[in-house]
């Protein structure tokens, strides 16, 4: 997550996960892990929205567009540079983090830009479970 030290993160933990109705999830790593948790999250879940970008300067446009499309309450960065180069996209400044979804995996709010005040998840590309999309996808639904 080193690319995310350009961007301010502040820390206010204790909270809950609140549900959001949508959520979006961008994708910028290749990583085999994060195409194994890409792989289960579709296998179970077709309809999740996906967005795959390759962390280039014209990928900051498909992702607001993609957001004003879609209008997700919620959205998962994977990867420092995606997590960076989505707030840039966004117009956010920070992110106020609030908790940890699972160990290594925290939560928190957009600060700033058209997605303020959204529920914000970052995972680097090689961490977690195999099901962590899955399972963060049915946490924020109220499925779990």
């Amino acid at each position: 997550m080193h690319a995310l030290a350009s961007l301010e993160l502040k820390v206010q933990t204790g909270h809950s996960l609140p549900t959001a109705a949508q959520t979006l999830l961008v994708v910028g790593t290749e990583h085999p892990v994060t195409r194994l948790q890409l792989e289960n999250l579709v296998d179970g879940d077709p309809s999740a929205r996906v967005l795959r970008i390759r962390c280039e300067a014209q990928d900051e446009e498909r992702i607001y567009k993609e957001f004003k499309n879609f209008d997700p309450q919620a959205l998962i960065f994977t990867g420092g540079d995606t997590a960076l180069l989505a707030a840039r996209a966004l117009g956010a400044h920070s992110f106020l983090l609030r908790g940890e979804f699972a160990p290594g995996i925290p939560w928190g709010l957009v600060q700033g830009g058209a997605a303020h005040n959204r529920v914000v998840i970052t995972k680097s590309g090689g961490f977690g479970s195999t099901t962590i999309f899955s399972d963060i996808f049915n946490s924020l639904s109220g499925r779990v």
